[in-house]
């Protein structure tokens, strides 16, 4: 349910932001966030899979988070009722 959340956020994000700052945003933070994943030694399969890795999930969020605030409403409640079904809260809320 929450990946599907993403990537309604991430659609709404590409269909309502304008194009080149929104590629800008992504592209930027993406590849700041894939140097900043890295820990193997440069040029090693290891590392690209790493930056790959790193650069995907930021990206990822950035598109979320925009999305979110396209929709700052329909954000928050699918925040809230992913938080309410998570089985960390159920636990928390029974005491067990």
């Amino acid at each position: 349910m929450a990946l599907t959340a993403a990537g309604v956020f991430a659609t709404l994000a590409i269909l309502e932001s304008p194009r080149l700052p929104l590629a800008g945003l992504v592209v930027g933070l993406g590849g700041l966030g894939g140097v900043v994943c890295v820990r193997a030694p440069a040029r090693t399969p290891l590392a690209r899979r790493q930056f790959v890795r790193g650069a995907l999930v930021v990206a990822g969020t950035v598109l979320v988070v925009i999305g979110v605030g396209h929709h700052l409403n329909l954000g928050l409640a699918v925040v809230g009722l992913l938080a309410s079904c998570s089985p960390w809260t159920l636990r928390w809320i029974t005491g067990s």
